[in-house]
């Protein structure tokens, strides 16, 4: 990968075969954690992927997994099982390696997972930059805005559709595919206010398109909401925000 190198964790009760999975993973930093406690001092939020064994802990692999799904981060999780009938179904685990695991399938599989989460955080951040990239385009726009902050968000902006760009170029459609369907589902807003339905504006300023009523994110509606008062077409992906409902002000972002 071009970038950092990718952190995984290995949560597995045999040492000798964490070690193993650590030396086939050169590319990657590899932190070892042998029990519960171990899991929860190595992982953070840098961790890309936990390579995580069903047998770890006599029993605790469920608990250890929904641990580190309850914190919030972007990481991806493999399991490693004697048997693939026997995995954890409710837990809603997608990958899986059976054992014996082989050193080619194992760097595959974490490199394939790597760039699935980094790209995950990217396209979340993307989402969240351009959303106060038009709060400060509104208030630069009412004369009370800080345009220097306006231009770090502009700069980081661009940089993060540069990485996004580079990301893509290292992973399959299906894969970008199931990274935007997780993120989407992740997201999905909560039913508007009745202030912020009376606020919502008629339609695009950029392309024109009317944007009516419907239930959540119905196509028919025309829009998919953002945020407090933030909008984005669903036709051409325009950003509108309005920061106060005393005044309509829409903030155009290109």
């Amino acid at each position: 990968m071009t970038e950092t190198e990718p952190v995984v964790i290995v949560v597995e009760n045999n040492a000798t075969r964490a070690e193993l999975y650590e030396l086939w993973l050169e590319e990657c930093t590899v932190r070892i954690a042998l029990t519960k406690r171990q899991v929860v001092e190595e992982f953070d939020a840098a961790v890309d992927v936990v390579v995580l064994a069903e047998e770890f802990g006599d029993g605790a692999a469920p608990t250890v997994l929904e641990k580190i799904r309850g914190h919030g981060g972007y990481c991806e999780i493999v399991t490693t099982t004697p048997d693939r009938n026997s995995v954890f179904p409710e837990l809603d685990v997608d990958h899986h390696l059976t054992k014996p695991v082989f050193e080619d399938e194992l760097r595959s599989l974490v490199d394939r997972l790597a760039r699935r989460s980094r790209y995950r955080a990217a396209v979340i951040e993307y989402y969240k930059r351009t959303t106060q990239l038009a709060s400060a385009e509104v208030g630069s726009k009412a004369g009370d805005g800080d345009d220097e902050e306006r231009v770090a968000l502009e700069r980081r902006v661009k940089a993060l559709k540069r990485r996004l760009k580079r990301l893509q170029q290292g992973m399959d459609t299906d894969d970008i595919r199931a990274v935007l369907d997780s993120i989407s589902e992740s997201r999905e807003p909560e039913e508007p206010s009745d202030d912020q339905s009376k606020y919502a504006p008629d339609k695009c300023v950029n392309c024109g398109r009317k944007w009516g009523v419907g239930p959540g994110d119905d196509p028919s509606r025309g829009y998919k909401r953002l945020g407090s008062y933030v909008w984005r077409c669903t036709d051409c992906g325009h950003v509108q925000m309005q920061t106060d409902p005393s005044h309509r002000r829409l903030a155009p972002y290109h």
